[in-house]
């Protein structure tokens, strides 16, 4: 079967069961939670292959043609977007109307930010490394401007707003299924999610431990198993 739609939503077809008529494979822009695990085992898939495929980064940009936004921290997207602010020590009802209200640094234009919407992994992980981080730490620097997105800094982790993709499969469906396990293995493979794989020149960061993700998935590793 092959069915489009955000993190959650494949990860909840995903998880409806085991057999003719379900997901075989789900693909996430975040790692599966613990209530989605419990969700699949509930229904049957007690055994789940996770393919960690590599890395990305959410990147924040301007169009050319507007005012110059070069260096962000998370609080200045907390004060931009967020339903509350701290303002004078008192959390209120945010009712910033330009960039240049709460960061003198920014241009004093009118706010509009476009990102994905809810039940997205990317926008779950945006939510998760810099509105939430701009909330509990007001004065942290999450700076997409001071650390610049780059293949090393995102498969590192020192970009804060970089994240592992993901894919999972059903063990129970490998060897039932025809040619799902080697479809794994073809796409992990050095020469398509590797550094000079096509995958990478699509603006993938090649995972570091990628051979640990190919015997994982030579084995049938299961999450929670090792095994």
């Amino acid at each position: 079967m092959n069915e489009s739609g955000g993190s959650s939503a494949g990860l909840k077809r995903f998880c409806e069961g085991v057999g003719e008529n379900t997901i075989d494979v789900a693909n996430a822009s975040r790692a599966i939670r613990e209530k989605e695990i419990k969700a699949c085992a509930e229904n049957g898939v007690t055994d789940i292959i996770e393919v960690r495929i590599g890395y990305d980064g959410i990147v924040f940009a301007s169009q050319q043609t507007g005012p110059a936004f070069t260096a962000f921290e998370a609080s200045d997207i907390f004060n931009a977007i967020g339903a509350k602010v701290l303002k004078d020590g008192a959390i209120v009802d945010n009712t910033h109307e330009t960039w240049s209200e709460f960061n003198a640094d920014l241009p004093n234009v009118e706010i509009a930010m476009f990102n994905p919407g809810t039940k997205r992994g990317t926008r779950e992980v945006f939510e998760a490394k810099d509105q939430l981080k701009g909330c509990e730490d007001p004065g942290a620097v999450a700076t997409m401007g001071g650390v610049s997105p780059s293949t090393e800094t995102i498969a590192s982790g020192v970009y804060p707003v970089s994240r592992p993709l993901f894919f999972y499969v059903k063990k129970a469906h490998i060897g039932v299924i025809p040619g799902l396990q080697e479809y794994a293995q073809f796409f992990m493979a050095d020469e398509i999610a590797g550094s000079g794989g096509p995958l990478a020149t699509y603006g993938l960061v090649p995972d570091p431990e990628l051979a640990d993700t190919q015997a994982a998935i030579a084995a049938g590793a299961t999450i929670g198993s090792g095994s």
